[in-house]
């Protein structure tokens, strides 16, 4: 579980960091649209992890499924 969760991190985080140095480096020029564009992306990806750690989580631990489960079941019983 923990290669997984370190492996999306990696996957969601790198783009962007891929874009802050591009940023940094080439703060005096102009940069090519693409790269803008390629921002907004990684941006999204960034915030794609807080919904993907979760996710791998939940796949790979059977504690963190019954624990949601409990969770899911208590919310539901204060709704009735």
């Amino acid at each position: 579980m923990a290669i997984a969760i370190v492996l999306g991190f990696v996957l969601c985080w790198v783009p962007w960091s891929i874009v802050e140095l591009l940023m940094v480096f080439a703060r005096d020029s102009t940069l090519p649209c693409f790269v803008y564009i390629y921002g907004l992306i990684a941006s999204l990806m960034t915030d794609a992890y807080c919904a993907i750690n979760p996710g791998i989580c939940f796949v790979f631990s059977e504690n963190y499924r019954q624990g949601l489960k409990r969770l899911l079941n208590c919310f539901c019983a204060m709704q009735v």
